[in-house]
C-alpha cells in the first residue's frame, strides 16, 4: 500500500468536457491513457482492488472527494497528487449522437519533511549569521533576504503542478 500525505490539502483544479461518440468506458481509458506516463497512476475502488495498480479510498489524502483515477507525482522534495473524477454530462445538444463527459480534476501538493527542515534550518541559520556576525550592511541585508526567500520557497506552490494540469487539460480536449 502506498503511502500518501494524509494532510495535504486537494484543491479544484478545474474541469474539461469533451465528446465522443463512445462510451463511459473509452472516457475512462481516455483519461487512464492520458494519465499514465506522467507518475503513478492508481485506480480508486471502495475495496482497494485485487491489483498492484488500486487503491483504497480512505488511504488517500482525507480531501480528496470522489474520484476514478489518482495520479501521485511525489518527489522525496514535495508530495503532488492530483485526482480525477469521470462523469457523464449528457448527450450533445446539437443532436449529433455524442456523448458528453466531464473531468473534475483537483490537485495538491505539500512538503516533505526533508524540504521543510532543510528549508527552515538554512532561513533560520541564514538569519542567526546576518545577526550575529557583523559582516557589514550589504552583507547582512544579502543574508536576511537569502533567509526570506528560503521562507518564500517553503511556503509557494508548485509551478510544475500547475503545468502538469494544464497538459492533462490540453490533452484531454482533443479525445
Amino acid at each position: 500500500m502506498p503511502g500518501f500525505d494524509k494532510k495535504t490539502q486537494m484543491m479544484d483544479a478545474g474541469s474539461v468536457f469533451y465528446k465522443t461518440s463512445e462510451g463511459f468506458g473509452f472516457a475512462l481509458g481516455a483519461v487512464k491513457t492520458v494519465l499514465s506516463p506522467l507518475g503513478k497512476l492508481y485506480e480508486v475502488s471502495e475495496d482497494g482492488g485485487k491489483f498492484s495498480q488500486t487503491v483504497k479510498m480512505e488511504d488517500l489524502p482525507d480531501s480528496v472527494e470522489a474520484a476514478d483515477f489518482f495520479l501521485d507525482l511525489s518527489t522525496p522534495w514535495r508530495n503532488r497528487y492530483i485526482s480525477c473524477k469521470v462523469e457523464d454530462a449528457g448527450k450533445d445538444a446539437a443532436g449529433e449522437g455524442l456523448e458528453r463527459y466531464a473531468v473534475s480534476l483537483r490537485e495538491g501538493n505539500s512538503n516533505t519533511p526533508l524540504r521543510r527542515g532543510l528549508l527552515s534550518c538554512s532561513a533560520a541559520v541564514l538569519f542567526l549569521a546576518a545577526i550575529l556576525c557583523g559582516w557589514g550592511f550589504l552583507a547582512n541585508l544579502l543574508l536576511i533576504c537569502l533567509s526570506l526567500l528560503c521562507l518564500w520557497l517553503l511556503v509557494c506552490p508548485s509551478a510544475i503542478q500547475q503545468k502538469t494540469i494544464g497538459h492533462i487539460k490540453e490533452s484531454l480536449k482533443f479525445h
